[in-house]
């Protein structure tokens, strides 16, 4: 309900990605990642939040899970 209509929220999941973590944590740590992402689009007609969730092999075995979260704002 904070995003506002202006701005696109663009989900990149990668379906081999598994995240262990509290539900509850993890939700708002996107949660505030997205809201910080909205506010440096403020005063813009449009813009594009995008999420990304990817995974990559780790050297050691295992692997690596990758959250990013980047707006098309001006800085």
């Amino acid at each position: 309900p904070a995003i506002p209509r202006r701005v696109r929220v663009v989900l990149e999941l990668d379906p081999s990605a598994v995240i262990a973590g509290e539900a509850v944590h993890l939700h708002q740590i996107v949660s505030n990642l997205v809201l910080n992402a909205v506010q440096a689009l403020a005063g813009r007609d449009a813009g594009c939040v995008r999420i990304t969730v990817t995974s990559h092999a780790a050297p050691q075995g295992g692997g690596i899970v990758e959250l990013s979260v980047a707006d098309d704002g001006p800085g």
